[in-house]
Parts: structure tokens; C-alpha cells; sequence
């Protein structure tokens, strides 16, 4: 095992004090008065979101939960009802669009919140012949309390930038056939060359994002009451992109 895994491993299995790094968002006074498990508001003052992810932290102030669920479906009456209220706690995503992140008032579990479903009739035309299904209620689960929300952020936010290293190890594109053989090169033999090389980066990448599935389950479960996996599934698995 090299030190890139290795690295990775000690990630996955350190304390969350020793992830949580000086640039992190903190929150506001108002969290020691927010209805939520003792335990979340503990975690939520001492570990605060991570600042340089793809989600966006934008903690609320007040103490009044701000967010209201949008149920159209079954789908999203099998994790809320439009009576229960949450608190803000940031964006799922760096676009204006992108669904709030919310933690429920009196139980601390978190969903992403979007304003209404997102279907293929939503996409730009030219995206959607690619997601011909596409049917994204307007509540997805995240995590069953804000503690294992924000212990997934932090092992997530470690854990992608030892990846990382991977991707970058990736060899440079040799050039094509063609101006290859123009220099007198074995063109097919380079070729073959990086592609295996890529192969071994690839593969080692799918391994450890295996790995990092494996411990965020060990956290917290990655199946949402509706059955339906957690947002940070396809986060994860979407890795580098």
C-alpha cells in the first residue's frame, strides 16, 4: 500500500478535530439556541463547515428555523411534511440555484431543499437527451443528524485532496498517432504505454473511492427514509468531476 492510501486511510479513521482546518465557516451565537440535538449543536460550534468545498455554508442568524419544505410528490412526503421547518445551514452546490442545505428543527436530520422538482423539461435542450429520466424531488436526504453531516464533510473535504494526488499522477497525452510517427516514433507502443498507465490510475481511483463509500456508510447510512441513496453518494462517486 503507498503513502497516497495510506494517507487516505488515517483520513478516513482520525478524529474530526485533527480535519477541521482555521478557514472553516463558523457559526453563529444563535446555533447554542437552535432546537436541535445536544450533540449537533456541539459539532456545529466546534467544528463549523468546511469553506472550500462544492457546497457553499451560509449559516443562518436567527434562532426561528427559516426553511420550508416544497412536498409535491410521495417522494418527498416520505421524508418531511410541509409543516416541519428547518435551519439553514448553507447550499448544496456554489450555483445560486443549488438546493439549501437544511437541518430539522427538533430531530437535526439534513436535507437538500430545492424550491420545486427538477425534471428533464427543466435542463437547457442540448442536456436533455442525456438525462431523459431526470425526476430530483424537491427534498433529498443528506444525513440522519448534523453530526454525521458534518464528520462526512470533513473526512470528504481530507479525503478528496489525497485523491487528488491520483488524478495529477495521471501521465500527459503523448501526442497524437500521427505526429508520433511524423518524429519517427512507435506511435502504437506509446499509445499503449499511457493508456495502461491511465488504466492503473483509474483503477486505483475506483478502489478508493470504494473505500471512501465504505467509511461514510461506517458514519452514517447513505440511504435516505425514501430509500434513495444520499446526496453524497453521487457527490463521491462523481470524483474528480
Amino acid at each position: 500500500m503507498d503513502t497516497v492510501e495510506k494517507r487516505l486511510g488515517l483520513a478516513l479513521r482520525a478524529p474530526v478535530d485533527s480535519l477541521v482546518t482555521d478557514d472553516r465557516v463558523r457559526m453563529p451565537d444563535s446555533v447554542s439556541m437552535w432546537d436541535l440535538p445536544q450533540s449537533d449543536r456541539a459539532a456545529l460550534r466546534g467544528w463549523g463547515m468546511p469553506s472550500d468545498m462544492a457546497m457553499a455554508p451560509d449559516p443562518q442568524l436567527g434562532v426561528e428555523p427559516e426553511l420550508t419544505p416544497t412536498i409535491t410528490s410521495r417522494y418527498e412526503r416520505r421524508l418531511l411534511s410541509a409543516d416541519r421547518r428547518l435551519y439553514r445551514l448553507g447550499r448544496w452546490g456554489r450555483h445560486r440555484l443549488a438546493p439549501a442545505i437544511g437541518a430539522l428543527a427538533g430531530d437535526g436530520m439534513v436535507f437538500g431543499l430545492s424550491d420545486a422538482p427538477l425534471t428533464t423539461a427543466d435542463l437547457p435542450q442540448v442536456m436533455q437527451a442525456e438525462y431523459p429520466d431526470l425526476d430530483n424531488p424537491a427534498v433529498t436526504y443528506l444525513n440522519s443528524s448534523v453530526a454525521r453531516f458534518l464528520e462526512v464533510a470533513w473526512r470528504w473535504r481530507a479525503a478528496s485532496r489525497i485523491m487528488c494526488e491520483l488524478v495529477e499522477a495521471e501521465p500527459p497525452f503523448p501526442g497524437t498517432r500521427t505526429a508520433l510517427a511524423e518524429r519517427g516514433e512507435d506511435a502504437d507502443a506509446i499509445h499503449s504505454a499511457y493508456l495502461e498507465q491511465c488504466e492503473q490510475v483509474w483503477e486505483r481511483t475506483e478502489v478508493d473511492i470504494a473505500a471512501v463509500l465504505a467509511a461514510m456508510a461506517d458514519i452514517d447510512s447513505m440511504t435516505g427514509p425514501d430509500g434513495r441513496e444520499s446526496c453524497w453518494v453521487e457527490l463521491i462517486n462523481n470524483f474528480p468531476g
